[in-house]
């Protein structure tokens, strides 16, 4: 009987406009009106929060990337080494996970697949991303697909992939075959 009546006075203070709600937020350019329930919340857009403005970095193409030896790019903007030349057989999600895991390359043993955020650094959305990475001093890359480290969150049998010639990110199944660049 209690829940009937909470139900009764919850429905009826929708109907009456009871609920306090902040009113008349509008959608920019649109003339849609909605409202939306006080949480107590306020949102916060200062300078150093999350809600400013994130402008990025500013970086030159060509003084980005550095060789340390003869087969390992360290890249100045992100920290992160790289190998300079891709793996030369492309493989499954898993071989490539247990590749990286196994490989020693320019002195260094602890390599690994590069998470997809870490992947997409490399685009260079203003070139062809194969061409510039070839001029800066990495070798025979491959205009296509790179796996990531990244399992597909709503289907862990798909990992993300990064397409060099598209800039795209998509998941597809770890049996499919791709080629790999190593990170550390």
């Amino acid at each position: 009987m209690r829940i009937n009546a909470v139900l009764i006075l919850f429905l009826s203070g929708l109907m009456c406009g009871s609920l306090a709600f902040s009113g008349g937020q509008q959608e920019y350019g649109t003339g849609i009106t909605w409202n939306l329930a006080r949480t107590g919340v306020d949102f916060d857009s200062t300078v150093g929060s999350d809600g400013y403005s994130q402008n990025g970095v500013v970086w030159d193409e060509s003084t980005r990337f550095e060789a340390l030896n003869s087969e390992v790019m360290v890249d100045l903007l992100t920290g992160l080494m790289w190998t300079r030349v891709p793996d030369e057989i492309i493989r499954t999600w898993p071989q490539a996970v247990e590749r990286a895991d196994v490989i020693e390359v320019g002195g260094f043993d602890d390599w690994r697949l590069p998470n997809i955020r870490e992947l997409r650094s490399l685009i260079h959305h203003g070139r062809d991303t194969s061409g510039w990475l070839e001029e800066i001093g990495f070798s025979n890359i491959y205009d296509g697909e790179y796996w990531s480290s990244t399992t597909y969150f709503h289907n862990t049998d798909l990992a993300w992939h990064l397409d060099f010639r598209t800039g795209r990110t998509n998941p597809d199944d770890k049996t499919d075959l791709r080629r790999i660049l190593m990170v550390r």
